[in-house]
């Protein structure tokens, strides 16, 4: 029975006053309090979309929210949100985090978020649109933002670039060329988000040639006294001030601009003298030291913690040939915070066969964690994790990717571009393979690459300067597209020790050995490749990352039953022990992976 019109621009919805009041809270104190639209037939709504609110209407009588009918998704979320139905409100939040959101909206979805007060919707979409800066500066979306909003985006500390500061400086001029002659006059203001000391003289000088600097004389004043503390001749050209005296024809002195003229001002202070203004030059010196983007990250580490140990019923699957299985651990992702070492994630997927899985390994691209390989039970009735699968951390969710080609574990991981290579490890039967396998996770597609020389299992790689070097019982390297591996003869290992972890840092190879902890440091395209000794770590240790420019190793001593994570700073050699702790519980000590992830998104943390 319907007893209320709605009337929303030109179009009306006939409606029930008590199923209006059931799902909104908005119509429930309309209908039972003292507001004049109680007692009216018809009841007229501002600043809502019509489509919008029949989608609503219609998934209360469907009992159903059909995203399918959904044309604009922002809307539908402003709607439910001004009009209280609460109910739909989530399912619509669940549905844009899950489905829908990417770089092409995810800034619409910011501002929309602060402007309704959705907080966690806020903080998750803004985290995740300034890590995905690269592709989000390409859509249309960041063309269409306010000037208020472009230069809080871009000053953001935590923006992600890709290719370097000078990434900023394109997004900066892609935006204002979109509408030059409304956006040239924010050109300063814009200019005061990049950080100057990141960008190479050679992009200092060509910046003078674009039309927005060119077109904005204080702005291209500002550029060239940039170069000139650079380059250490700031004033030191003027023929007036420094290699001739003032003689007597010359009548113009250096004089102080007025603030009024800062802005309209093309070249100096007076038409014979070349010095820059004192206004110009304290403007570009506090450019200069403005601190450079520093990506707040985590390390983290796949690691177990022991479980309870229970017994598992006879008829369960995991009794083989009447011996009992039993699980003793659970993998989790922990993160190092800065104070503690905390379990975040919960690796179910790798965790739902009948005992512990082992061998798997672990790879994070994008923000997502891929789960690949291992192998339950380690017995001849044994079964391997075929399954690929992906937890998002910025969704907070699990999705199946691909079955891997063969069954596999203790192989190796890496990553270029778009493609993450799986290399070597132990198949079926235990038999140790060569086999190297390559997956596209855009196009969803394996690939077989020319195999390994020799078979290698437990192998340690990185991607140094576009090749892979893979640290096994025999170095190997190889060059995406390249027709086989190359053997490289001229790494030697200290003592023929095996290698535990390998990462790069602008043009070096930071390498940890296993037993001794020692930590050493390579650039294998040099003609004569010395193993440069930094030092090393206290305990043992099969994990280790670069975060920013230090590398976070997680050490173990099995006998000891301590855990530690240790620091050097690449910046000024140093060695620090951050945490250590003594445990029987965690287990540090499998080489499952070891990785970074932003500080700045959130997880639903599951407890242990």
């Amino acid at each position: 029975m319907t007893d209320v019109v709605l009337k929303i621009e030109d179009e009306s919805f006939t409606c029930n006053r008590n199923v209006l009041s059931e799902h909104s809270a908005y119509f429930y104190a309309m209908f039972n309090s003292d507001f004049a639209e109680k007692s009216k037939s018809e009841i007229r709504i501002t600043a809502v979309e019509p489509s919008a609110m029949r989608i609503i209407l219609q998934s209360i009588l469907d009992e159903e929210l059909d995203f399918s009918k959904c044309d604009n998704v922002l809307a539908l979320l402003e709607t439910s949100c001004m009009l209280q139905f609460d109910k739909i409100k989530d399912k619509c939040i669940k549905y844009m985090m899950n489905h829908w959101l990417c770089e092409d909206n995810l800034l619409p979805t910011v501002l929309l978020a602060d402007k309704l007060g959705l907080v966690e919707l806020h903080k998750k979409t803004k985290a995740m649109s300034l890590w995905m800066f690269s592709k989000i500066k390409e859509t249309q979306s960041f063309l269409d933002v306010s000037p208020e909003f472009i230069i809080e985006y871009l000053d953001n500390k935590n923006l992600r670039t890709t290719k370097g500061e000078f990434e900023v400086f394109e997004a900066v001029i892609i935006w204002v060329e979109y509408n030059l002659e409304d956006r040239l006059f924010y050109t300063l203001q814009l200019l005061s988000v990049i950080r100057f000391q990141d960008i190479s003289s050679f992009d200092l000088k060509n910046m003078i040639f674009y039309t927005m600097i060119k077109d904005t004389p204080q702005a291209e004043l500002m550029i060239e006294c940039l170069l000139k503390l650079r380059e250490d001749k700031l004033n030191k050209d003027c023929e007036i001030c420094f290699n001739n005296d003032l003689d007597e024809n010359c009548d113009e002195l250096p004089q102080s601009p007025s603030s009024g003229s800062v802005t309209k001002r093309k070249r100096r202070i007076t038409a014979r003298c070349t010095c820059l203004d004192p206004t110009t030059i304290e403007a570009a010196k506090k450019l200069l030291v403005k601190k450079s983007r520093t990506l707040s990250l985590m390390p983290c580490i796949v690691a177990s913690v022991s479980a309870v140990n229970q017994f598992i019923n006879c008829d369960s699957p995991s009794v083989i040939k009447g011996r009992v299985k039993e699980k003793t651990g659970k993998p989790y992702v922990y993160c190092w915070n800065g104070e503690d070492l905390s379990p975040v994630i919960y690796l179910s997927k790798i965790d739902e066969g009948p005992t512990e899985a082992v061998g798997y390994r672990t790879i994070c691209k994008d923000l997502k964690i891929y789960v690949t390989g291992g192998e339950y039970m380690m017995t001849r009735e044994g079964g391997h994790n075929m399954s690929v699968w992906v937890y998002d951390t910025w969704r907070d969710m699990w999705v199946y990717e691909t079955a891997l080609p063969t069954p596999l574990r203790n192989h190796a991981l890496c990553c270029i571009d778009d493609d993450i290579y799986v290399i070597g490890g132990v198949g079926r039967h235990r038999v140790i393979e060569n086999a190297v396998h390559k997956y596209n996770v855009v196009q969803k597609i394996w690939s077989k690459c020319p195999p390994l020389p020799i078979p290698i299992y437990s192998g340690t790689c990185c991607v140094y300067k576009d090749h892979i070097f893979l640290f096994g019982s025999v170095i190997f390297s190889y060059r995406p597209n390249g027709l086989r591996w190359e053997t490289v003869d001229n790494i030697n290992i200290p003592h023929n020790l095996s290698v535990s972890s390998a990462m790069t840092y602008d043009c070096w190879i930071y390498i940890i050995v296993n037993t001794s902890s020692d930590l050493y440091r390579i650039q294998p395209f040099s003609e004569n490749v010395i193993m440069e000794h930094l030092g090393k770590f206290q305990l043992e240790g099969k994990n280790a990352c670069i975060v920013n420019d230090s590398i976070y190793h997680f050490g173990c001593d099995q006998h000891d039953d301590k855990c530690n994570i240790e620091e050097y700073n690449i910046k000024t050699s140093e060695f620090n022990v951050l945490w250590e702790t003594k445990s029987t519980e965690l287990r540090l000590d499998n080489a499952n992976g070891c990785f970074f992830l932003p500080n700045y998104c959130s997880w639903s943390v599951n407890p242990l």
